[in-house]
């Protein structure tokens, strides 16, 4: 009678329960978890079920964790059982002891771990935090993708014109100060607007294996001038072998890139400025340290850093201590634990004030995860081309104008089209080697020229660059076309897309 009820009442339950065993096959889950997991009412069709089976990153980082004694409580949008629709669910995914039925599992070092984990789970009424709901959710997303495409387009011009103006030689020395200022400010107005946009929308992850010693050497080759300048020390320690990741590379290399600069922003006021990434493996997963010797975040703080929109700014000037965010608006450490849970990792900070903060970021080691990605292979196009025909299509005349002096500058002869109508008149009258397009334009857009582009003899066909400053445009052409940019780009950037779109071109 006493079983009956409790199990009555385990049904009954508002939320999802769900508990597995040590190899994450499901033991018991009430009513609730089945309707969750997208079956209905009937939850004795999970039992058994290997809710690692898929290696789904999220899902498999979470149950990991837990084995391993941890109480992960976190909002996220996935599969809850293998071959199940994503939801949008609140995880609350914690180690349980089985009281002597089952055997307890050992660690690599001998250590207790769990013999079980329990996961909780109901639907979820915000994502990420207290300002992303619903609908709002989604006007945010799509407010931001429209400033951003507009902010984009001018951040490209800026940089562009400052660019090519600071390769002069003539320039006045105290004007070529002011211009690299002016070049930094864009550059940071860049990465707001990049920030922002990350925020607004969840990310689309393109994970495969990486090795995460030259991931570190690549974050670090990207702000080692900054370093420089700031004179900051730096020193890599790996303990051990550390194996490949299983990872969205670009992504990974931001999230690192934003810790190194914010640990530099950290030491600005600092007698001692050394910064250590020190890289450890600890069971399934890989360990990135990035510690600063600044001057510390406050306990007050430290438990917001991770918050949107929480930001230091100006606390030197208030006696307190200048640390993370600096030269931001309070995204940068929001959307970089963002981007790590989406990965099935984590992130978390000690800090100690007049010593330093340390920021860690955990990521699933590929072995742990089996054999489930292939290395991308590097693209290893040649300079080619001599006086090549170029169609810059773009709606915004300054970075129309920034390109075609660029292209010229390299040898080309070009054309100009200020909206996709006029550029599909262009090409039916004539060919190209190189189309240089946008994608946000009015009336006819960069995908319809795409579309004629295709129907083109293949002789004929211009090798493609997009450029773009929305990530789902990225994502939708990247197969289409030879490559994608992604505004606001350096000029550097260009010229090598374009150096690379000339020697595949079959005249380059």
């Amino acid at each position: 009678m006493a079983r009956d009820v409790r199990n009555s009442l385990f049904d009954a339950l508002p939320f999802g329960v769900c508990l597995v065993d040590a190899d994450f096959r499901v033991l018991d889950c009430n009513v609730r978890f089945g309707e969750l997991a997208g079956i209905g009412g009937a939850p004795e069709s999970l039992l058994g079920i290997d809710l690692a089976k898929d290696r789904d990153a999220l899902r498999y980082g979470f149950l990991v964790r837990a084995r391993r004694g941890e109480h992960v409580h976190q909002v996220a949008r996935l599969a809850l059982v293998p071959g199940a629709n994503p939801v949008d669910a609140e995880l609350d995914v914690q180690p349980f002891s089985m009281e002597g039925k089952l055997p307890p599992i050992k660690g690599d070092a001998g250590d207790f771990r769990a013999s079980a984990v329990i996961v909780s789970v109901c639907r979820a009424k915000t994502l990420g935090s207290s300002v992303e709901s619903g609908s709002q959710r989604i006007g945010l997303g799509m407010l931001a993708a429209g400033i951003s495409h507009e902010f984009n387009n001018l951040h490209a011009g800026i940089m562009g014109f400052l660019q090519l103006d600071l390769r002069r030689s003539d320039l006045d020395p105290l004007l070529r100060q002011d211009l690299e200022k002016m070049f930094a400010l864009v550059k940071r107005a860049s990465a707001i607007s990049k920030n922002l946009m990350a925020f607004a929308r969840r990310r689309h992850t393109i994970m495969g294996a990486t090795d995460l010693k030259a991931l570190i050497s690549e974050a670090l080759d990207s702000v080692a001038g900054e370093l420089a300048q700031a004179g900051v020390s730096v020193d890599v320690h790996f303990v051990g072998k550390v194996l490949d990741v299983y990872v969205d590379r670009n992504q990974i290399s931001q999230v690192l890139t934003n810790l190194v600069r914010n640990a530099k922003d950290a030491m600005l006021f600092s007698t001692s400025r050394t910064l250590a990434l020190n890289v450890s493996r600890e069971g399934s997963m890989a360990c990135v340290e990035v510690q600063d010797s600044g001057r510390g975040i406050p306990s007050d703080d430290l438990g917001r850093v991770f918050d949107p929109f929480f930001t230091t700014k100006g606390s030197a000037a208030r006696g307190q201590s200048p640390e993370r965010h600096l030269n931001g608006v309070g995204l940068g450490l929001s959307v970089c634990r963002s981007i790590t849970e989406q990965h099935g990792g984590w992130m978390d900070v000690a800090s100690q004030v007049g010593r330093g903060s340390s920021f860690r970021v955990y990521l699933p080691l590929l072995e742990a995860l089996g054999d489930i990605a292939e290395r991308t292979p590097v693209d290893q196009d040649k300079v080619g081309g001599d006086r090549p025909s170029v169609l810059v299509v773009d709606d915004e005349v300054s970075l129309r104008e920034l390109l075609v002096r660029v292209a010229e500058l390299e040898g080309a002869a070009c054309d100009q089209a200020a909206d996709g109508a006029d550029a599909i008149a262009i090409l039916e009258k004539r060919t190209y080697d190189v189309l240089v397009m946008d994608m946000q334009m009015p009336g006819v857009s960069g995908m319809d020229i795409l579309d004629h582009v295709s129907e083109m003899p293949v002789d004929s066909r211009p090798t493609v660059i997009v450029a773009t400053g929305r990530v789902s445009d990225m994502e939708e052409v990247a197969s289409k076309v030879h490559h994608v940019l992604r505004k606001p780009f350096g000029i550097e950037e260009f010229q090598e897309a374009f150096r690379s779109a000339l020697s595949s071109h079959p005249d380059g």
